[in-house]
């Protein structure tokens, strides 16, 4: 689901509270209803109950017969009960003025009566018959059995009258003075159904209906109106952090999101969106300060060809005065390139476009090489090489990017050892590892410092900028380590000797 987080939580919020209402009205009302049925069918009930009493069988006739003055009170005016006596098979034993269409209730009480016999007879064969006639079977001699239980329903009178119905099947019997003389007690199933008038009683329903719905209505009214208030108080707070988003200018990435006052549900979102503008500050200044550096380093290396080339066109020279001069330009256009080949190498490794290649190396074969290469500039500033780097040890890189990180610490010792100085490179191992170390005398680092030497185009001393130095070196050799799956410390000790050790796996 889209759209405007207020209108979800009002839809979400106002749906369940009007569903929660409709539930409860409805329980409610149906609570309400059951009881007051109950307690009118219970009374029709009572009265079912002492008609019954009322029936009797004449022993001469065999017959039904009712009590003086039970039956007569159903004949009176305005009488709001009516009644129905009815023999098992539905034939009519007595009926009041106003009972067309009871025998229908009698009939249906009758029919489920011979089903449960029938259920019975099969649930027990084997049971003799009870003592009496055995051709109406109206008489016995066992105890009295107590009366079946009663059907309730509704039945709709000819007059349009609606009107609560209760049917009774109940055994009557002869008078007990009967068989204190010796004669038996004459008994039949009889089915009583009896109607009341149940007209206010579901007037009372309705009004109770009405009453109930239209207080829902209310409360469902001032519910949807008090979740508009709760849901807007509730998301204010989400408001105002929008607003001081908002408030946040592109170039003042210092700015930060206020987290005093707001919910901990909202503080942490506010707490990890300022560590997130804390991020993308430091990354703005990071890329500013690196786009200011490399336009100085490269503005440096371009002043400088300009400069040779204008003063070489001053005045006439002879061929090997502009060879001179050539070859400066060249060495500062090497300088240029090798400058714009780690840029693009440290772009590549940040976006993660290098394709690595883990085979296995040996460092100490690629230390000999920069020896060999640099022993002449060594020693023509009397620095001592110090080199144990076993051939036979083996470490798993990309050849490529591990010559290049040696050929930067190795450069980056040579630059900064003083003159009659030493540099030490060793090569061990360490458990599952590698580890390849350069030190070199001469350095006037402080720990604080140390701690920059990865940075790009970080230089202890800003004034050698310029130099030939881009300041890329020991940050190359940090990306290139770690993209190898490996890690690189810097530290410093007494006698002015700064070391970097690269650490390799071997698996």
């Amino acid at each position: 689901m889209t759209g405007s987080l207020r209108r979800r939580m009002l839809v979400w919020t106002i749906g369940a509270m009007l569903v929660l209402l409709g539930v409860f009205s409805a329980v409610l009302y149906g609570g309400i209803r059951y009881a007051l049925i109950r307690q009118f069918d219970e009374s029709l009930l009572v009265t079912a109950r002492l008609f019954c009493a009322g029936v009797e069988i004449d022993s001469e006739t065999a017959a039904p017969e009712i009590e003086a003055g039970v039956a007569e009170a159903y004949e009176t005016p305005g009488a709001s009960d009516c009644y129905g006596l009815y023999r098992g098979d539905g034939s009519v034993v007595s009926e009041s003025s106003n009972a067309a269409g009871l025998a229908r209730f009698a009939r249906v009480v009758g029919r489920k009566a011979a089903n449960e016999g029938e259920a019975a007879k099969k649930r027990a064969p084997g049971m003799k018959a009870t003592a009496g006639d055995p051709e109406n079977g109206r008489t016995e001699t066992a105890k009295k059995p107590p009366a079946d239980g009663p059907a309730f329903g509704e039945w709709t009178a000819a007059d349009g009258r609606v009107m609560r119905v209760v049917a009774l099947r109940f055994t009557a019997r002869s008078d007990a003075g009967d068989s204190r003389r010796g004669g038996p007690v004459v008994t039949e199933k009889l089915i009583l159904v009896m109607a009341r008038d149940a007209t206010a009683l579901h007037r009372e329903l309705g009004v109770l209906g009405a009453l109930l719905w239209g207080l829902s209505g209310v409360t469902a009214a001032v519910a949807v109106g008090a979740a508009a208030v709760v849901v807007r108080r509730g998301l204010a707070p989400l408001e105002t952090v929008a607003g001081e988003i908002a408030r946040i200018d592109p170039d003042d990435l210092g700015a930060r999101v206020a987290s005093a006052g707001m919910p901990n549900e909202l503080r942490v979102v506010t707490e990890q969106l300022n560590a997130l503008l804390g991020r993308l500050e430091e990354a703005f200044a990071r890329e500013r300060r690196f786009t200011a550096d490399a336009a100085h380093e490269l503005r440096t290396p371009l002043a400088g060809i300009r400069a040779a080339i204008e003063v070489a066109l001053t005045r006439p020279r002879d061929a090997r005065a502009y060879q001179t001069v050539l070859g400066e330009c060249l060495g500062i256009a090497g300088r240029m390139q090798m400058l714009v080949g780690s840029l693009l190498t440290l772009a590549r490794l940040d976006g993660g476009q290098r394709r690595l290649e883990r085979v296995e190396v040996r460092p100490g074969l690629l230390i000999e090489t920069w020896a060999d290469r640099a022993r002449t500039r060594l020693e023509g500033r009397a620095i001592t090489l110090e080199c144990d780097a076993p051939g036979g040890l083996i470490c798993r890189a990309d050849p490529e990017l591990l010559a290049m990180a040696l050929d930067n610490m190795l450069d980056n010792a040579a630059e900064y050892v003083n003159e009659s100085g030493r540099i030490g490179v060793a090569v061990r191992r360490a458990g599952q590892s590698v580890e390849i170390e350069v030190a070199n005398t001469g350095s006037t680092l402080t720990d604080e410092q140390v701690g920059h030497v990865f940075e790009r185009f970080w230089r202890a001393d800003a004034a050698r900028s310029g130099d030939g130095h881009s300041g890329l070196g020991l940050s190359l050799v940090k990306k290139t380590v770690e993209a190898m799956g490996g890690s690189v410390s810097a530290s410093t000790c007494g006698g002015g000797v700064f070391a970097v050790i690269l650490v390799l796996p071997t698996w």
